[in-house]
């Protein structure tokens, strides 16, 4: 068998060379084992040529000329890659030359997508730069920054994911601002992306205090409000993206943010009067009852965690957790015997990972129940976390009840996908915390 390697859209041909043959063979093409018919405009000896049956095809744009000897196909689509072959055959048997022609496409884009090539964002913003381009064989993709490479020196400012159809700034800086380009190549052809990014820095303020709310109490002690709120505060905006902000020079635009510091609500003592007898409210604030926790309630988990986090498997890790009742609800104490940086920078998803156990030793009130309340500690949950930046997480939590020895509730967790990988420029060392 001849392999065949040609481009998208090129004109090309295959050569069937007969050496002998008494009496002389009759050739025929096959595409698919279907039969090319002949191209009779271009015959010189058309009775040569059988008419067409059940097992030949009409191939536009593939004829055969030279006395059938040279298959023609022109302007190939990958969709007429495949097996041909060329037989030869007469009363004294048949010889066949077998061809595998393999179409290679050109970086294009991915059909039906849109992509956005002019971002516009404020100073800590997150931006994800999509390049989704296709091709045959697949084509090797670099990101550029002002024509410079983005590769192992930039690790801190920028990720790529691992198709490398997206770069990834988690905090944009004002020196991300510049022109970004995704080089596609491959052996067809190459294609070349531009980006523009512009980031710039806002200025928060808030408002003039609202008038004050009626009373809450049309009489005896009640109480009033008023609000304010945390503009988003853009001088010249068109200085700073024409294309973005279509505004007029030194005009000021107002969105509503929450950076500002101090409340956005204020209130305070009001009195209209006093009340009557006939007339009179009383208010009687409505106490929560906390449920008493059961003695079977666990005191502690063991939590058995394994599976695969950015391509790399995880060692088998443990967790224990230990539950102490504060107030009106248990305070969940836990240690985990994993280093989060060598196990997939687990470290920012723990809260995730350790919610059954939470969810089970929650604060009974009024008439709510918990997880154990429900399930008694036997139970298989499954969720998915999905971030900004594309990557998906799955994890499937299985509790297999308390040990009646130990009191322990035994959980089997399975995680499985990416999250995010964070660089930064400060070390950072982790030490025991704890939470409510």
């Amino acid at each position: 068998m001849f392999t065949v390697q040609v481009v998208e859209g090129q004109t090309f041909t295959l050569s069937c060379r007969i050496l002998s043959g008494r009496p002389s063979p009759r050739l025929i093409w096959l595409r698919d084992e279907k039969r090319i018919l002949k191209n009779v405009h271009q015959s010189q000896i058309p009775h040569r040529y059988f008419l067409e049956d059940a097992n030949s095809i009409k191939a536009n744009g593939i004829y055969v000329i030279d006395s059938d000897e040279t298959l023609v196909i022109s302007n190939i689509t990958k969709d007429k890659s495949g097996p041909y072959k060329c037989v030869a055959s007469n009363v004294a048997g048949t010889s066949a030359v077998h061809f595998d022609v393999e179409v290679f496409v050109p970086p294009t884009l991915e059909e039906g997508v849109d992509i956005e090539t002019e971002y516009s964002v404020k100073v800590h913003s997150f931006i994800a730069i999509t390049c989704p381009v296709t091709g045959k064989p697949d084509p090797e993709i670099r990101w550029f920054k002002d024509s410079e490479e983005i590769d192992e020196d930039f690790v801190n400012m920028f990720q790529i994911s691992q198709d490398r159809k997206r770069l990834i700034i988690m905090q944009a800086e004002l020196e991300n601002s510049g022109e970004y380009t995704c080089v596609a190549i491959n052996d067809a052809g190459t294609r070349k992306i531009n980006y523009r990014v512009s980031v710039f820095e806002e200025q928060m303020e808030w408002s003039p205090w609202s008038s004050w709310s009626a009373c809450s109490s049309s009489c005896g002690p009640g109480r009033r409000k008023r609000n304010r709120e945390c503009l988003l505060i853009l001088p010249n905006p068109k200085q700073i993206y024409p294309s973005y902000y279509e505004k007029k020079e030194n005009e000021i635009e107002q969105k509503k943010g929450n950076t500002c510091l101090g409340d956005d609500e204020q209130s305070q003592k009001c009195f209209l009067g006093p009340c009557t007898n006939s007339g009179s409210e009383e208010y009687h604030p409505k106490r929560k009852r906390v449920k008493k926790i059961r003695s079977s309630m666990p005191k502690k988990a063991t939590l058995n965690l394994q599976g695969n986090i950015n391509g790399k498997k995880l060692n088998p890790s443990f967790a224990s957790a230990n539950y102490d009742q504060w107030n009106n609800g248990p305070t969940l104490m836990a240690e985990l015997d994993l280093d989060p940086y060598e196990q997939g920078n687990l470290h920012p998803y723990l809260p995730f990972i350790l919610s059954p156990v939470t969810w089970n030793t929650a604060g009974e009130i009024d008439e709510a129940s918990n997880g154990f309340s429900l399930t008694d500690g036997v139970f298989e949950q499954h969720s998915q976390l999905e971030f900004m930046s594309g990557e998906t997480l799955h994890l499937a939590h299985k509790g297999h009840g308390v040990d009646k020895n130990t009191g322990e509730l035994k959980v089997h967790i399975e995680v499985e996908g990416e999250v995010p990988q964070y660089q930064s420029d400060a070390l950072l060392y982790l030490e025991p915390f704890s939470g409510n």
